[in-house]
């Protein structure tokens, strides 16, 4: 009973210390030995009622895959938990090619939709400390960040919680779990399939370690955990610089740890839309802020590039350009009554035949108007509509990148009136007569 306790202890202390206790879990249920000790702990834990499990079929090992699904079917009617499956096509939809990734990609998403089908509010998973052994090995001999350090115990999995309450538990505490409560299970006989990654860590790798070290799976779970605290700490740091005036300024940059700034850089590219940069992408970025001259690109995989302009760092997608700088970008909007050009925007004061997505107004008085400019947005613009301030940066967090780079700010003197695609400015709304004008954008 002693092992058996061992991970009762472990996993309940990884429920408890992570908050994992949702309303209703659905168990990834392979009918293997982590899935089975796990459906059935979830089951002694929190009830029968507020369990179910799912069996996903990848059609890759015919009968054998069968035969396992019929095992799930079976246990979960005699234990008396709610038994869903699903099969899905891994060879038709990966051709031949990356058939664990594409087997792993289509399980979490038929977990996912029965999860929301079923009303539950978690996706618990039967990953054991030797499972997050083999992903820190794996990881950190393909190259990785602390991120990469092991299997985090709980993240968002697409508006539902994904959870891991084995996680400290080792696969010898999984056998004696099984044996002492006279649970059957079925084997994979492609685990010990040793031309994936994963198995051979499993078989060559992990063994000789633990032998060194008795303590080393205890020790690698201890060392992710620390890892996970220390990427969140130097990610919300990386979060708020992105947050502050000048983000983007070249001298702020230089400034920034070099742990900071390697995320800063990753979270630019998302924020474009780009490709996650690998190591020696980053690497390449930070000597282009470190010594680049206005002008100098750096091109990336995935049709994007970093640019230096006018003492800032942009991310431009594919064939886009840099733009010019701020101060040098105002223009009257009243001169000519439409002003069109290279930046891709047109203003006028008649509405033009365009798609409402890309066409904004606004209505003004008749002497703001009169009075009424454009420029480039600017590091720290903000402007209060709504009875609320609130920054440009924030603003345009969900406007598409490519427009985002276009879009003008509208002033009176050196006041923000409006910016297209939001409300007008709070000071600006009221007045005398009213006039709409109207911005368009351009499609390249």
């Amino acid at each position: 009973m002693k092992n058996v306790q061992a991970l009762t202890i472990k996993a309940r202390l990884a429920t408890e210390k992570y908050q994992m206790r949702p309303k209703r879990t659905l168990v990834g249920f392979s009918g293997g030995a982590d899935s089975t000790a796990l459906l059935h702990f979830l089951m002694s834990l929190w009830g029968k009622d507020n369990v179910a499990a799912l069996h996903v079929n990848h059609g890759i090992r015919g009968e054998a895959a069968d035969r396992d699904e019929a095992h799930c079917r079976r246990f979960c009617e005699s234990a008396g938990v709610a038994f869903y499956s699903k099969k899905v096509d891994v060879i038709g939809e990966c051709g031949g090619t990356a058939v664990e990734e594409t087997a792993r990609k289509l399980r979490y998403a038929a977990l996912c939709d029965t999860a929301k089908e079923i009303g539950a509010d978690a996706v618990a998973l039967a990953h054991t400390s030797s499972d997050n052994a083999e992903t820190f090995l794996f990881n950190a001999s393909r190259g990785c960040g602390i991120s990469g350090l092991g299997i985090p115990p709980v993240r968002d999995f697409y508006g539902l919680k994904l959870i891991r309450p084995l996680i400290y538990c080792t696969r010898d505490d999984v056998i004696e779990y099984l044996a002492a409560n006279s649970l059957s299970y079925v084997t994979d006989e492609t685990n010990a399939d040793e031309k994936y990654s994963r198995n051979f860590i499993r078989k060559n790798i992990v063994p000789p370690l633990t032998k060194l070290s008795g303590g080393a799976l205890k020790n690698i779970s201890a060392l992710s955990d620390r890892a996970r605290a220390d990427e969140d700490f130097i990610d919300g740091f990386a979060r708020d610089y992105m947050n502050s005036p000048g983000a983007y300024s070249l001298e702020n940059l230089r400034a920034l740890h070099t742990a900071v700034l390697s995320r800063v850089i990753m979270k630019m590219a998302a924020e474009a839309g780009g490709l996650t940069p690998s190591y020696v992408n980053i690497e390449s970025v930070e000597k282009l802020i470190a010594g680049g001259k206005n002008g100098d690109m750096l091109a990336l995989p995935g049709g994007v590039s970093f640019a230096v302009c006018d003492g800032e760092l942009r991310f431009l997608k594919s064939g886009e350009q840099p733009r010019k700088n701020a101060g040098e970008y105002v223009r009257d909007v009243t001169k000519n009554g439409i002003i069109s050009d290279e930046y891709g925007f047109s203003v006028s004061f008649s509405k033009p035949d365009i798609d409402g997505d890309r066409c904004y107004e606004a209505i003004l008085p008749k002497d703001v108007v009169s009075s009424l400019k454009i420029r480039d947005r600017r590091a720290g613009d903000k402007y209060r509509y709504g009875k609320m301030t609130r920054t440009l940066k924030k603003l345009t967090t969900d406007v598409p990148y490519d427009a985002r780079g276009r879009r003008p700010v509208f002033i009176c003197g050196e006041k923000i009136v409006w910016y297209p695609g939001f409300e007008v400015s709070d000071e600006f709304k009221n007045g005398g007569e009213k006039i709409k004008i109207y911005y368009t954008e351009t499609v390249f």
